[in-house]
């Protein structure tokens, strides 16, 4: 008996310079562990003449598989109490490291949730009906984000993404059709470089005139004013960190 495929995912997907609505693998997330561990040699090792009697091993520990060894550093004593003094030392390094890594990730983090409207409205002339279900997942039955991203792909692009059967193919030819109608149905070049480029090339601390001739500069726009630009950004709602009208800040040091 043939099952049925499963359904593929369809997410917002992002990385610097670029975003887009793609098909997203879902995997388990494997719960793990890093631990220091202070290892005995009964025989030490001989390092440059001396002895080492200790190692530091750092170990990953996961939740269904083996542990894992991820690094090694010996150690030039076979004094315990030196021993445990290096390891206290190599622990307090690597949880500072680790909280500075964190702290990173959630700024990293903050930052991509905040841009997430702003994709999804830069995306919403060409994938109308996808990022509709994309910001309400909930309330759509299971596949309808793909159905209609696979649907909206071949508007835009003439491409399909995965196969079609009878029915499905019928109501594609009436997105088709509707697509056909809609004015200007591509993603706006210069909406689309604001919100790629928003932190990446500065533009969140920029001025609309600033930000005019940034997109000048690298040949995306023509004739358009800085107030289009501002009222794009504002269309899109983009996170501005400078406040409008207010001064810029000269570089430190200066």
């Amino acid at each position: 008996m043939k099952t049925k495929p499963e359904t593929p995912h369809v997410g917002l997907v992002s990385w610097p310079g670029h975003f887009g609505i793609a098909e997203v693998s879902v995997k388990n997330i494997e719960r793990s562990q890093g631990r220091l561990v202070l290892h005995f040699f009964y025989k030490p090792k001989i390092v440059k003449g001396r002895d080492c009697g200790f190692a530091l091993r750092h170990y990953i520990y996961y939740q269904n598989k083996p542990r894992e060894l991820v690094s090694e550093e010996l150690l030039p004593t076979t004094n315990l109490r030196s021993a445990k003094t290096l390891l206290r030392r190599k622990d307090a390094e690597l949880r500072k490291q680790d909280a500075a890594a964190i702290k990173r990730q959630n700024e990293a983090q903050a930052a991509s949730v905040a841009m997430t409207e702003s994709q999804l409205r830069c995306l919403s002339k060409a994938y109308p009906l996808t990022v509709a279900i994309l910001k309400k997942p909930d309330t759509a039955p299971a596949g309808a984000a793909f159905t209609a991203y696979q649907r909206e792909t071949l508007a835009l692009s003439g491409t399909l993404v995965g196969t079609l059967d009878k029915d499905a193919f019928l109501k594609t030819a009436k997105v088709l059709t509707k697509a056909s109608r809609r004015k200007n149905p591509a993603i706006n070049a210069v909406a689309f470089e604001l919100v790629a480029g928003w932190c990446l090339r500065g533009y969140d601390r920029m001025n609309p005139k600033q930000r005019l001739e940034a997109l000048k500069h690298i040949s995306i726009i023509g004739n358009v004013t800085p107030d289009a630009v501002r009222k794009i950004c504002d269309r899109l709602k983009l996170p501005a960190v400078r406040k409008r009208g207010a001064p810029r800040k000269p570089p430190s040091g200066k």
